[in-house]
Order: structure tokens, then sequence, then C-alpha cells
């Protein structure tokens, strides 16, 4: 069974015990790597707005450095230490590029797959071969170029969520979506509090997605979900994870 979003997403990884998928034990290991870098990236992202955990960022990179080992060293080299006021103190934080090409595959990646999650527990329905998957999004810390996707938040009928402790923690997930079962069609907007807000298409098989031409895309085959927009950088070892 495959938890959406990874328990890892969470502080101690404790989260409520719902919105759980089936999934064999191979997909499940072969998604571990990519949730604690998902996680690592986004804490990273939470850390601009004085939310960071030392600790954790230092177990996270320990776990990401064994598997992604090129990611981490450019991850290292673009981080720096920057200051924000938190509870009227000066506090150190650790920030990130944003740009980067492991961030843009990592998160487009778990958009697209907690879209394939989602539909099936919306509608008892998995995801045909041929599918067409696409994901957007934006840091939460480009308010300026996110606004239309939280706007969509509000817009979308179906609504749920999963929190850890008190509103205004990082560890927070809130999804809406809307999906049309005969067509096999669904959006999808996430938001990841305080570090992205992305969204996620579903295109019925053969789809050509022409709609959505910056989108990142991926498309549902017999083994998983695989990139076909983009190439996948180096760092991130895609065939070996994906398809151990």
């Amino acid at each position: 069974m495959e938890h959406v979003p990874p328990r890892i997403f969470f502080k101690g990884k404790l989260r409520p015990d719902c919105y759980v998928v089936p999934s064999c034990v191979r997909c499940n290991r072969a998604h571990s790597p990519f949730d604690a870098f998902f996680s690592l990236i986004t804490i990273m992202q939470a850390s601009a707005f004085a939310d960071a955990d030392a600790s954790r960022i230092d177990r996270l990179f320990s776990a990401c450095q064994k598997r992604f080992p090129d990611a981490i060293s450019k991850l290292n080299a673009s981080a720096k230490e920057d200051w924000v006021f938190k509870d009227g103190l000066l506090m150190p934080v650790a920030v990130s590029n944003v740009l980067s090409d492991e961030l843009h595959f990592t998160v487009s990646y778990m958009t697209v797959r907690l879209a394939c999650a989602f539909y099936y527990l919306d509608t008892g329905r998995v995801l045909p071969i041929g599918t067409v998957l696409g994901a957007k999004w934006t840091s939460n810390a480009q308010v300026e170029q996110g606004g239309h996707l939280i706007d969509i938040l509000g817009e979308l009928p179906k609504y749920l969520a999963l929190e850890q402790g008190s509103f205004n923690t990082a560890d927070q997930f809130e999804c809406r979506y809307d999906t049309d079962v005969e067509r096999d069609l669904a959006l999808f907007a996430f938001n990841f509090y305080r570090s992205f807000v992305s969204y996620g298409f579903v295109w019925g098989a053969g789809d050509t997605a022409s709609k959505n031409p910056d989108a990142y895309l991926f498309t549902v085959g017999p083994e998983g979900i695989d990139p076909t927009s983009h190439p996948v950088p180096t760092a991130l070892n895609w065939k070996k994870e994906a398809r151990k």
C-alpha cells in the first residue's frame, strides 16, 4: 500500500491513516527515494518562511545522499544561509535554488503520481495505458507567479486535506479537484503549505494535451508513469530508481 502524500512528507512520518492506494512492493520501494528528495526540497522551500527543522533537514540529506549523490551535491552548492524573523527573533534558515532541473522534475513527478492516486480514490478506476498526464507548479515563495494556481484551488468543486499539528505548520496538504470518469479527464490542484502549489492534468488516452503545451508531460505505461516531454536529470538516476 502507498500513502498519498507519502508519510515521509510529514514530521515524524505522522499523518492521518487515510488516502492509501494499492501498490506493489517493487513500486513502493522505487518511489521511496523520490519521496525523500521531494520532502527535502519541500522543507528547504518552507525554511524561507522560518519553518525549518534543522535536524529533519540533516536526516533527509543523509537519506538522499545515498541514492542521489550528484543531486545532493548540486543542492548543497546552491544552498545558502539567510535570516528571517520568527516569533520576534532573527533566525537562520537554509535557502536553495528553486529553479534546478532536479526540483522541476521531482515536483512534477510527485504531482502526476498524486493525480493518478486521487483519481483512483475518487472514481475507483485505474487510468488506462496511454493516458497523458501533465504538471505545472510554482513555489509559494513566488506569490506573484502563483496567484492563478491559488485561484484554481478555490474554484474546483471537490476538496480534501491532510493536517498535522496547528494550522500554520508547513507539513499540511490540501487538494481541490474535479473528475470526468466517462472520458478519463481530471484536474487536480495541490497545495503543499508554504512550499509549492501545483496542478496535475489527466487527459484521456491518445489526447495530444495541446491546450497546455508548457506542462511537464508524462504517460501511463505498462510499468508505471514515464516522462515524455522533458529529459530526466541524470543526477536523479531515473532508470535505476524507477525500475528497481
